[in-house]
């Protein structure tokens, strides 16, 4: 690094250091106060103890030992509890008593001691801070809430270098034990040191939570630029892209947020690539947009109140789940001044299982009281009366399917029990089948009956009955989260540009169409490498049957694909029927085997769209008899093909599926049996052995997932 470019960088730390100056932050040039072997900022350890516990600190300081034991007490804590308890669990000194080591803004005036606290908290930046023992090296920033390190930050300019600078400098000389005989580092080493390390340039942020040498896997925490991957343009307001990370991420509530309300450890069982199950602990920290999403829906709730409405549109890569979990456990816990509920219960539609345990671990970290969550499901008898249950003793939240859902809107519409009750209903993306009993009873409820009879529905034929009844219960608030809405989407869960609600009742009259409360779009999911752009690999059939052939300019070029082997494995094409599926399923699975299979570490996933679902009945069927015909394969881990899942809505009638060429020729051919002209075909009659819900079922090793467009 020339001496410039050193100064440019020096510059730009500063400014950064500035900026949390600037949100009442306390600042320190250099690391004095610091302790490398117990990872804490000393000073401020004790000055949060003296002044947010000062009877019990003046008594217990008359030891001679004092300050020693209490930061021993400290240390052993986060040694065995790591930070994330620390920072919002009690912790117990003999002698001392209980305290806590920082204290969450609280949500009502009912208790001055804890308000106090809240006051008392000391954060504070820390440049160029030693963080080994044993070497001279620097980490350029620490952030510390009471003296605990919470969060590091390496800082890199654009001038000479960029963010992948910091990120390859995290990864090759910040590892926590760099030799099996170096001692290790408790500020870099995962749930016992710094919660999320950050790797910093003017215009990029990328973070971690666990450092693990080339290992390391850092996720960015951008903004987004009008709809692509990175940040806006600086401005006179905000002189670097990244000024929003101490204009917004580093203002005291949103900061200290941040570590009690969001970043958490999830604890899950998943199978390795030898396919045995073993347990995997996770530090989570939010992207910016979840963190957004969810800052934003609390803030607009404490604001307006219940009765309103939010769409999150959110990509798929987005990590929905998790910000559903958030918004949900942080409406459960929001009060008003007197200490009152704004909601009673949150109720949740969903089909993935994976929510509920999520949601019971991560809720019960930020909230330690048993009980919280409750889901819905035929493990307690009649789902009715344990769903009136649920909701009559108030439960904090409670998660349904689909099918249960139109009995909880008839619940809260029309129970006696639950009136003056108030609801946040949070609808996740789903797409099973919605039987027309269901669906007559939310009708009922909203007073839109008498509109004829009701056919097997879909959530979005649910949500269109819905929309058309205009019927919105003043006491419930509705939040929608979805990847791709459509018209009725928008018009239910859609604002005005500036914040206000859409009346839908007068939406024939509203010149202006309804828009999403947040948003993250496909776009930048692609760019930051959530999802892949299905559109680059794309190749329809007809393109395949070219590439087989040979042409006059073949003969003197170099060819982008082995011809003689694209010939060889595409000419069966050409002569068959294109209902015909058979070697187009062999010819898709041999092409995912050897050249999808071991990406993704192993964990690489198919999805065939066809062109109707009469298709992906015929597909489904030929899939399975494949899978059945080579169970061989799934004695290697990477080729267990998993379970093909069929997607789509309504029905098939299976006549519509069937062919005159359907004859039984050998035993990959047998499928063509299976289906039945007198049978109608569903997503749960398809998918019989799926009781994980689809969000499990794509966590199986390889699963190829056929989906009609």
């Amino acid at each position: 690094m020339t001496l410039d470019s050193a100064h440019k960088e020096k510059a730009f730390e500063n400014d950064i250091v500035q900026g949390f100056v600037d949100q009442k932050w306390l600042s320190s040039p250099n690391d004095k106060g610091y302790d490398p072997y117990k990872a804490l900022y000393v000073p401020d350890v004790l000055a949060w103890l003296k002044s947010a516990y000062a009877e019990q600190y003046a008594k217990f300081s008359k030891r001679s030992d004092a300050d020693e034991f209490l930061l021993n007490v400290i240390e052993e804590a986060l040694k065995e509890k790591g930070t994330l308890y620390v920072l919002r669990n009690s912790l117990t000194a003999i002698g001392f008593g209980t305290f806590r080591m920082s204290e969450i803004k609280p949500e009502d005036n009912r208790n001055p001691i804890v308000a106090k606290r809240y006051k008392a908290n000391i954060l504070r930046v820390v440049q160029q801070v030693h963080f080994r023992t044993d070497s001279k090296e620097s980490i350029d920033l620490v952030f510390f809430v009471n003296g605990i390190p919470v969060a590091t930050a390496e800082v890199k300019t654009n001038f000479t270098q960029d963010v992948n600078e910091a990120v390859i400098e995290y990864k090759k000389n910040r590892k926590p034990k760099p030799t099996k005989t170096s001692a290790e580092c408790p500020l870099l080493k995962p749930e016992r040191g710094a919660v999320v390390h950050f790797a910093i340039s003017e215009t990029d942020i990328q973070m971690t939570t666990k450092l693990d040498g080339e290992g390391t896997r850092f996720l960015p925490f951008n903004k987004g630029n009008n709809g692509h991957a990175g940040n806006p343009e600086a401005t006179k307001t905000n002189p670097y892209p990244v000024s929003y990370s101490w204009k917004e991420i580093g203002k005291k509530d949103a900061w200290l947020g941040l570590f009690h309300n969001f970043a958490y450890v999830e604890r899950t069982v998943v199978t390795n690539a030898k396919g045995y199950s073993v347990e995997k602990s996770t530090l989570i920290f939010p992207r910016y947009h979840q963190w957004r999403a969810v800052t934003k829906v609390i803030a607009d709730a404490k604001k307006r109140g219940v009765g309103q409405k939010y769409l999150i549109e959110h990509s798929a890569g987005s990590g929905k789940t998790k910000t559903i979990t958030w918004t949900a456990s942080q409406l459960s816990k929001l009060r008003d001044e007197n200490g009152n509920a704004y909601f009673d219960t949150i109720l949740i539609m969903s089909d993935r299982k994976v929510l509920d345990s999520q949601l019971s671990k991560a809720v019960l970290q930020f909230n330690t009281k048993e009980g919280l969550v409750k889901s819905i499901t035929a493990k307690d008898g009649s789902k009715t009366e344990s769903l009136v249950k649920a909701l009559v003793d108030g439960k904090r939240i409670v998660i349904v399917t689909i099918q249960t859902f139109p009995f909880a809107m008839e619940e809260i519409i029309l129970n006696e029990k639950l009136q003056g009750k108030r609801f946040a209903v949070i609808f996740d993306e789903a797409h099973n089948s919605q039987t027309g009993r269901s669906s007559a009873r939310l009708n009922t409820a909203l007073g839109n009956v008498g509109t004829g009879s009701q056919e097997a529905q879909t959530v979005d034929d649910l949500l269109e009955a819905w929309q058309k009844s205009r019927l919105r219960p003043a006491n419930v608030s509705f939040l929608g989260f979805t990847a791709t809405p459509k018209h009725q989407t928008m018009m239910l869960f859609g604002r005005l540009k500036n914040g206000d609600a859409y009346d839908i009742a007068k939406a024939d009259s509203n010149r202006e169409l309804p828009v999403s409360f947040d948003k993250y779009p496909m776009r930048q999911a692609i760019e930051e490498g959530f999802i892949l752009d299905v559109l680059q690999g794309f190749t329809p059939y007809s393109t395949a049957w070219k590439l087989s052939q040979k042409t006059e300019t073949d003969k003197d070029s170099e060819s982008r694909v082995d011809v003689k082997a694209a010939m060889s494995g595409l000419a069966k094409w050409k002569a068959l029927h294109p209902t015909n599926v058979t070697q187009k399923t062999k010819f898709i699975i041999e092409h995912f085997k050897r050249n999808v299979a071991s990406l993704l570490n192993g964990q690489a996933k198919a999805m065939i769209v066809t062109s109707s679902r009469a298709s992906v009945v015929r597909y489904k069927k030929a899939f399975e008899q494949y899978i059945a015909n080579h169970k061989d394969e799934d004695n290697i881990p990477i080729l267990r093909l998993g379970i093909p899942l069929a997607a789509f809505s309504g029905e098939v009638v299976g006549k519509d599926a069937k062919h005159p060429a359907d004859v039984v020729q050998d035993d990959s051919t047998a499928w063509v049996n299976l289906i039945k002209a007198d049978e109608k075909y569903t997503e749960q009659s398809l998918n019989p052995s799926v009781s994980f819900g689809q969000d499990g079922a794509l966590e199986k090793p390889l699963t190829v997932t056929t989906i009609a467009s």
